[in-house]
Parts: C-alpha cells; sequence; structure tokens
C-alpha cells in the first residue's frame, strides 16, 4: 500500500483493542490498541507506515499521535481499572523529547489517571539513540507512565533492555509450534532472569493455542494475550468472560507440571541413591587416579567425567574421563580452578556446611557441547568428588 494512501484516508482512521488477561486473577486487566485505516473498503494497520523511514518523519509522527487520541478518546469510557498499552515507535518518541505524545496523554487523562498507561516500544536502537530514549521513557515515568520493551527475544540487545529499565517484557511466541518449546527454553528462561533482576513483568503475546498459552504460564508469564484468549475490539468486553475457563486450563496445568515435578524429583533421588552406593562401596586409598579409575567401572552406563577438586575449586587430580567404553586420564585440567563457574563455590559451600551431595541443573558441557548434569559430594574436610553424567543416561531417565 502506498504512502499516500494513508496520508489521504487519514479521517478514516480507527482503533481496535485486544484485551490482556493476568496470571493471578485470569480476567481483562488491560488492553492493547492497534491503529487501522479503511483504504478503498479494506482495512490496514497502521504498523507499516509509522515503521517505513523512508515517509518523512513529521508524516509519520503525525499518524501516531493521532492514533494515540482516538485510542485515549475511546479509553475515557473503559473500566477505571484496565490500563492501555500504546505502542509507540522509538524514533517518533524522541521528537521533542517525547512532549508531544505526553501533551496528547495529558489532554484526555489527569495526571493522576497516567498511571494506566503502558508505553510500549522497542531497543532496536544505537548506543547514543538508547541513552536519548533512556532520558524520555524516565521523563514519563516521572508522571506514573509505565514502559514495556516489545519483541523481546533472541536478537535483542540485552544491554539496551536493561538500560532502558522497563515495567514489562513483550515476548512473541506466534510463530512458537508445540514441538519448538525444548529449543526456545533456555532463550526464555534467560530473558525471565533478566526481568527477575530488573523487576519487570513478562508479557506473552501471540497465544493462538492452548499449548502456547501453557508455555507462557510455564515461563514465568504475568501477561497473556492473543486470539485463544480473546481477539481485537472496538469496545471493552466482560473482563471476567474467560475466568472459568483460564482457571480450568490453569488447573490442568499445576497439576501436569506437578507431576512432571514429583518425577524428576523421583529421578534424581535415583540417580543421587545409585551414585551414593557407588561411592561407599569403593575405598578411597592414597592414589586418587586409582580410585576414580575404580569408581568409574561400576560408573561406565551414567558418567563421562570423574574428577576432585579442593574447597577453593582448585582441581586436585587428573580428569578421569569415559572415551570408547575405556576411562583415561588426562592430565590436562589438573591444578585449573573452576571457582569462576556459575554456582560452583556455592555449591562448594553447600556441600560443605550441609554435607549433602548436589546435583545441578542441566547444562551444555565447554568440551563436548552436549547436555550434562554434574553430581558432587563432599569427600572429607577440603575435598570434593564431581561426576559428570552422559547425556544418553540424562534422557533416558528424564532428568532434563
Amino acid at each position: 500500500m502506498d504512502a499516500i494512501d494513508f496520508l489521504t484516508n487519514l479521517s478514516e482512521l480507527n482503533v481496535q483493542f485486544q484485551p490482556i488477561f493476568s496470571a493471578d486473577e485470569h480476567i481483562v486487566v488491560a488492553y492493547e490498541a492497534r491503529g487501522e485505516i479503511l483504504i478503498d473498503g479494506e482495512l490496514h494497520t497502521i504498523q507499516p507506515f509509522i515503521e517505513d523511514e523512508d515517509i518523512p518523519i513529521e508524516y509519520r509522527l503525525d499518524m501516531e499521535l493521532q492514533f494515540m487520541k482516538k485510542a485515549l478518546f475511546a479509553f475515557q469510557n473503559f473500566d477505571e481499572e484496565v490500563s492501555l498499552f500504546l505502542a509507540c515507535h522509538s524514533t517518533l518518541l524522541m521528537e521533542a523529547y517525547g512532549e508531544k505524545h505526553l501533551a496528547v496523554l495529558r489532554t484526555y487523562l489527569i495526571d493522576e489517571e497516567l498511571g494506566r498507561i503502558v508505553i510500549e516500544t522497542t531497543e532496536r536502537l544505537e548506543g547514543q539513540q538508547v541513552e536519548q530514549l533512556q532520558h524520555v521513557l524516565k521523563y514519563f515515568k516521572t508522571y506514573g507512565i509505565k514502559i514495556a520493551i516489545a519483541e523481546v527475544g533472541s536478537e535483542s540487545h540485552i544491554e539496551h533492555v536493561t538500560q532502558l529499565e522497563p515495567n514489562v517484557l513483550k515476548i512473541s511466541i506466534a510463530q512458537l509450534p508445540y514441538e519448538s518449546w525444548a529449543s526456545q527454553m533456555d532463550m526464555i528462561a534467560a530473558i525471565g532472569m533478566i526481568a527477575h533482576k530488573i523487576g519487570a513483568s513478562l508479557f506473552f503475546t501471540g497465544i493462538d493455542t492452548i499449548y502456547q498459552l501453557q508455555f507462557a504460564w510455564r515461563n514465568g508469564g504475568r501477561y497473556y494475550q492473543g486470539s485463544y484468549l480473546a481477539d481485537y475490539h472496538y469496545a471493552p468486553i466482560v473482563k471476567d468472560v474467560h475466568k472459568a475457563r483460564f482457571k480450568e486450563d490453569c488447573q490442568s496445568f499445576i497439576s501436569s507440571e506437578k507431576k512432571l515435578i514429583e518425577r524428576k524429583l523421583d529421578a534424581l533421588q535415583a540417580v543421587e541413591e545409585q551414585l551414593t552406593n557407588v561411592i561407599k562401596q569403593t575405598r578411597l586409598g592414597d592414589d586418587k587416579v586409582s580410585y576414580l579409575e575404580a569408581l568409574g567401572k561400576p560408573l561406565i552406563d551414567c558418567a563421562f567425567r570423574m574428577y576432585i577438586c579442593n574447597e577453593d575449586g582448585f582441581q586436585t587430580t587428573p580428569n578421569v574421563i569415559l572415551q570408547e567404553g575405556i576411562w583415561h586420564v588426562n592430565y590436562e585440567a589438573e591444578q585449573k580452578n573452576w571457582s569462576w563457574r556459575p554456582y560452583f563455590l556455592e555449591t562448594l559451600v553447600k556441600m560443605r556446611k550441609e554435607n549433602e551431595c548436589v546435583i545441578s541443573a542441566p547444562y551444555s558441557d565447554i568440551e563436548t557441547g552436549e547436555l550434562t548434569r554434574t553430581f558432587s559430594t563432599r569427600m572429607n574436610d577440603s575435598e570434593f568428588l564431581f561426576i559428570d553424567l552422559r547425556h544418553n543416561y540424562i534422557f533416558k531417565h528424564d532428568l532434563i
């Protein structure tokens, strides 16, 4: 569609609203506005026009401000308890230091109501522009306006996201089929950690199936949006319209997740008992390498690497590594220090204080690239045994 078609039909601009549901109450807590223009009998969203950098910025800015006016005019009649998400282009927000956007907001809402507004933008900017946008968003926040960063994903600049200090991180899972869950879990988990660190909530959009709702729920989503819950409307809907169904869905998620957790805990306990029994039955002599080799014989089906570290994380033995069914001694890692690894020192202190073994979360091994988990246990006051589990053993015993 040509830009001139949008400009000459600006009077046909209208706004639709898609409900946003909360994970805790299962009701509508907000709406996201979408601008659209009727051209030759067909509706077209205004987003491509606003994002087209070949169009002069003053035209794009005028379109965005007109969209905000239409959305806010309608929003005045919405329930006072709901919020409104307004998508604003980051470049346009920086025009006149955001004053034009703020002026529109304050025309339709008194200052005490501005806390109901969530300005939604992206972080896809160059370094200096990010600083400029940061100042604008901080200025908005002084009025109680909240900030959401959209399109957060594998291509996001995490340092930009944290610098902008958003209240909400928006993740689209519209193109996420059930079979792709596993491949996306690490990325979503990383985003979730960032959100937790900066005090932001996760907002999952594009939820078109119950499976995508379950994915969002499992990954800590606080807000949900998509056609499975509710599509776009020209007016607000009853806020608890899907509360019963939503609660039923979540109840099934809870039941399924509890069973999964129980299975994993049982599997971990079985592995812990197996390894602990083998360790108890293996005599520790003066030669620790011989001890590791002896330990490896009954563990040939579950382990691929073993070593011993002291309480400061220095490796006091070589690696004993399984290769083609035979345990080999590799001296390269001896005296290397592993305290830089995440949770390593925490694990050592936990074993020393609680005198319990620890099984790590799943991770990709640096050398092999394969998924593993590490079993570790205290040997004496100053030494600790580490056993890296084979990936096929992990899959076989459902330890992922």
